[in-house]
């Protein structure tokens, strides 16, 4: 048996939740090994002359977000939570 649903009774249920959509909140995903390497290589590569950077080549790829922004549904005072 299939069921029709109508988007405004999906939003009204939503709301009716306390749910709201926010705008998803960046965070950084750099675990405590990969900060400590990032660390390392920092500190030998800080006196490096500007000869040296000249040389290196940067690998520039960006994301584009064509669509807007990303949207989450969830409680108010909640994005805090693991689960989130």
């Amino acid at each position: 048996m299939r069921l029709s649903v109508n988007a405004e009774t999906v939003q009204n249920a939503i709301r009716q939740a306390r749910h709201k959509s926010l705008v998803v909140r960046k965070k950084s995903f750099i675990c405590l090994q990969n900060l400590k390497e990032r660390w390392e290589f920092a500190k030998t590569h800080r006196l490096k002359t500007n000869n040296f950077w000249k040389k290196v080549k940067y690998n520039l790829i960006t994301k584009y977000n064509i669509f807007g922004r990303r949207t989450v549904w969830r409680k108010p005072n909640t994005a805090v939570n693991p689960k989130n």
